[in-house]
């Protein structure tokens, strides 16, 4: 693709199908966040988030006995806190290995989404004397609503291809695409999902595009550089899309 093409196609869209977008940072610490210091910290955040959540796990450990005796242990671990906004379009997660941002339904904008995370973000790291970037993420998951029964060849550039001789309806699919990121680093990847969900109206689809570019490098905790990689992956995650879809998805979105 042209760089110039790309330029224009990365315009913002007014109706765009996100249905959330999520900013994700792995991180190394000098001692691992206890959950107790988690939700002190997030305590701190109640005037924007007034909803709290523990994230926890749950193990079953299941044992026989020489005797032919069955006995079972339940452990559970709080692994963070989830937090929401008063209107639920932002969602905070304090893990013991990290944080991620989300931005809901109706999607706003990259530049004030991303402004809004950083003081968080650079709180948290002095807060768990974060050391290193094991992680980072950038994650779109859109939904893009099309009559039943189109061809979805219309709208996507990938998608399943039904055998010519096969007329059945077209009730559901999900297929995945894991791609390299080379051209950008070894450590960058780009994981692809596309489906069928269910959608409101009974005679149309929901489409989905969940559109995951994430580098797995790790290295010491400078939040300057992991911005510019997160910006990085933004555009990625931006070409990816632009190449996904088709004129006639630009027509519904712009």
């Amino acid at each position: 693709m042209a760089p110039c093409v790309i330029a224009i196609r990365l315009a913002h869209y007014k109706r765009a199908p996100i249905a959330e977008a999520v900013i994700d940072l792995q991180l190394g610490f000098e001692q691992q966040p206890a959950a107790t210091h988690l939700e002190e910290f997030a305590a701190t955040l109640r005037d924007s988030f007034p909803q709290s959540q523990r994230i926890n796990t749950f193990a079953l450990a299941v044992a026989t006995s020489n005797g032919g005796e069955i006995s079972s242990n339940a452990a559970r671990e709080t692994l963070g806190v989830r937090l929401t906004s008063a209107t639920g379009s932002r969602i905070l997660q304090l893990r013991r290995q990290g944080l991620s941002y989300s931005h809901m339904q109706p999607y706003s904008e990259w530049e004030s989404f991303s402004e809004e995370m950083r003081p968080i973000l650079e709180s948290f790291v002095l807060e768990f004397k974060a050391i290193s970037v094991n992680r980072l993420a950038v994650r779109y998951i859109n939904r893009i609503i099309v009559p039943q029964g189109v061809d979805l060849e219309a709208y996507l550039n990938l998608s399943p291809r039904r055998p010519a001789d096969v007329s059945a309806d077209l009730q559901g699919y999900f297929m995945q695409l894991v791609l390299a990121q080379k051209d950008l680093g070894p450590e960058y990847t780009a994981i692809v999902n596309s489906g069928l969900e269910a959608a409101p109206d009974p005679n149309a689809m929901a489409v989905l595009l969940d559109i995951d570019v994430f580098c797995t490098k790790q290295t010491p905790m400078d939040l300057a550089a992991a911005w510019t990689v997160l910006y990085q992956l933004r555009e990625r995650k931006n070409e990816i899309f632009e190449a996904a879809i088709t004129d006639e998805v630009r027509r519904m979105i712009e």
